[in-house]
């Protein structure tokens, strides 16, 4: 009896010490190896319970891949495997995991509600690590759909959580976090000190993974900021990386990345050269949403290059792409763009059903951003026609970004509104108010928009 018990914990040893390394590899972005780990510990495991969490190890990895179809499916067989109770830690994991997929892909309201349960649940399990992890992944909702203090709130009681924990990378990797709402809302320095802190983490334990993310979140920070030999230079560091990962979404990400820092350098031929070959990525590997951006970023360029013929079918095809995926922010800012190209060939009532369109998309989920968008379209195309109908429609736009703290865009709407304002006499002093505050702002985003990030 003594040998078969002794067999038994040698293998659930063996199984664990899989599992840990398994966990380092994918923390390193070594996703074969990582999974190979993972299935001979499900092979050999002895224990239900081992089983089970290999499964859920493999689809972590899966998730690292951006596999979400795959990780969905093993999530749910583990799901139905679980017992009624005692195996809440099994649950926890399975419900985040759950969330990460749906929030993924874009379905932001089923994520939520994983997560939720999910923070119900550790009521009963008190992990202050799953705390923090959950509050991470409701920023990065919200972070998406552009409620940025909200995602902001939700980033600091993850990195509070993590400093619990004592886990450096984890806590760095809620730093960067909130560095990334920091350049989205405007505040560069202090985005910059947050993202250079995470890479010195991520360098410091051999985080491969996290040190090309950093490299990423550097990049656009700095295409906001206007410096584009800086954002460049960080591309190539994160396209370095992803090649030696074989990552194909990371490298499809840097084409497209790149590619937007050369046509806001009024380099043409090359960024479109890069968005070809990240579409091309993004097709084979059905990357849908990649597809989609780079869709509408040809669109674009062929606009600002005034190649109107060439415009309509990536529109189009991106419009039909967001709308099956039920991606209402992308399908809005292919409208958005879509009345522009309208609005440049001439055709005013395919502009103004187009951008209507934008609007009533917006309201439907009330989105900030969103709603941003399409208000500022209708007074830019009202603003000299209509100077007084702009005003409201600028008006309005603004009142959303100083709710919502969209500090990146507040410099597009005051000057806007200051510009309408000056033409009025007695809105002239107030229009030059604002046209002050708009240059206070310090970054002018006519050279940042349009960037896909």
């Amino acid at each position: 009896m003594d040998k078969p018990s002794s067999e038994r914990n040698s293998k659930e040893l063996y199984c664990l010490a899989l599992r840990f390394r398994a966990e380092i590899l994918n923390i390193m972005g070594k996703y074969d190896l990582a999974m190979s780990d993972a299935k001979k510990g499900f092979e050999i495991s002895v224990l239900p319970w081992d089983r089970k969490k290999m499964k859920l190890m493999s689809a972590l990895i899966q998730r690292n891949r951006n596999k979400y179809t795959e990780v969905m499916r093993i999530v749910e067989e583990v799901l139905a495997e679980l017992e009624p109770s005692g195996e809440e830690h099994l649950r926890f994991d399975a419900m985040n995991l759950m969330g990460i997929c749906n929030m993924y892909l874009g379905e932001y309201e089923q994520a939520v509600d994983y997560f939720v349960k999910a923070l119900e649940l550790n009521k009963t399990i008190r992990n202050e690590f799953y705390q923090g992890a959950l509050n991470n992944n409701l920023g990065a909702i919200y972070y998406h759909q552009g409620f940025y203090e909200i995602a902001l709130t939700h980033y600091r009681r993850a990195a509070k959580s993590f400093t619990k924990v004592n886990n450096r990378r984890i806590l760095g990797m809620a730093k960067k976090n909130i560095g990334i709402i920091y350049y989205h809302t405007g505040r560069y320095d202090e985005a910059e000190e947050k993202l250079l802190e995470f890479l010195d983490i991520a360098k410091a334990t051999s985080y491969t993974h996290g040190i090309a993310g950093a490299y990423n979140d550097l990049g656009g920070m700095n295409v906001a900021k206007g410096d584009y030999k800086k954002a460049l230079h960080y591309f190539e560091k994160y396209l370095e990386i992803v090649l030696q990962l074989d990552d194909q979404k990371g490298i499809g990400n840097a084409y497209m990345n790149m590619g937007n820092v050369y046509m806001k350098s009024n380099k043409f031929d090359k960024g479109l050269a890069l968005f070809a070959k990240s579409l091309k990525i993004a097709r084979k590997h059905k990357f849908l949403r990649m597809t989609g951006i780079n869709l509408i970023n040809i669109a674009c360029a062929y606009m600002e290059m005034a190649d109107y013929d060439r415009v309509l079918p990536y529109f189009e095809e991106a419009r039909s792409l967001f709308s099956t995926m039920k991606d209402h922010q992308h399908l809005n800012e292919v409208l958005c763009n879509l009345s522009d190209y309208y609005n440049f060939i001439g055709k005013y009532e395919d502009r103004d059903k187009t951008i209507s369109k934008a609007l009533r998309l917006a309201n439907e989920v009330a989105l900030p951003r969103l709603k941003y968008n399409a208000l500022y379209n209708m007074g830019k195309y009202l603003a000299e026609t209509a100077p007084s109908k702009a005003a409201v429609k600028f008006e309005r736009a603004l009142k959303l970004v100083e709710e919502n703290d969209i500090r990146n865009e507040m410099w597009y709407i005051l000057k806007a509104l200051g510009n309408v304002y000056i033409k009025n006499k007695e809105t002239e002093s107030a229009g030059r108010a604002l046209l002050k505050r708009a240059a206070a702002l310090g970054t002018d985003p006519e050279q940042t928009s349009n960037i896909h990030i």
